[in-house]
């Protein structure tokens, strides 16, 4: 059994259930594009648009290059290490929404803009999603009613 306090060390791995359904949302967008009276201009602006943030999204948010990771401390701190860049520490997670099969992460690093990290359960080993998904859920990181994404609880600083 492990202390629930203990630093948490979660391998970020690429979801083989979140790419399908990225890459199925933007083959939708791409034939509902093509499918419509749009004029034709506009479907020649709109393809190349939906296909770069695809491939965007791809290389930001779902596809993690091998020894990258996600450290929380027992402190509560936060620190996204992807590989080959260095270490992004975040003072807290400012959203959270959690289910049994996805964890969704929005850090706050005081940099423009917030890394945000989606943790599928078919990426994760199964018991480290589980003790994460109770330490958020413990220390008021995730929303509690109504699933929705909330902001996280803030301690004193």
């Amino acid at each position: 059994m492990h202390h629930p306090e203990a630093t948490l060390i979660i391998p970020l791995r690429t979801s083989r259930c979140l790419a399908l359904a990225w890459i199925g949302v933007h083959a939708a967008a791409l034939a509902a594009v093509v499918g419509t009276s749009l004029p034709a201009w506009l479907q020649v602006a709109a393809l190349p648009a939906l296909a770069l943030h695809g491939l965007w999204g791809w290389r930001t948010r779902l596809h993690w290059p091998e020894d990258s990771r996600l450290v929380c401390s027992a402190s509560g701190e936060w620190s996204l290490e992807v590989a080959g860049k260095s270490a992004e520490r975040c003072s807290t997670a400012v959203a959270t929404w959690v289910q049994p099969g996805v964890v969704v992460l929005r850090l706050e690093s005081g940099k423009a803009g917030r890394p945000g990290v989606v943790l599928c359960a078919d990426a994760v080993d199964a018991d480290l999603h589980r003790r994460l998904r109770v330490r958020l859920r413990r220390t008021g990181g995730a929303a509690e009613r109504d699933g929705g994404l909330q902001p996280a609880v803030r301690r004193g600083t």
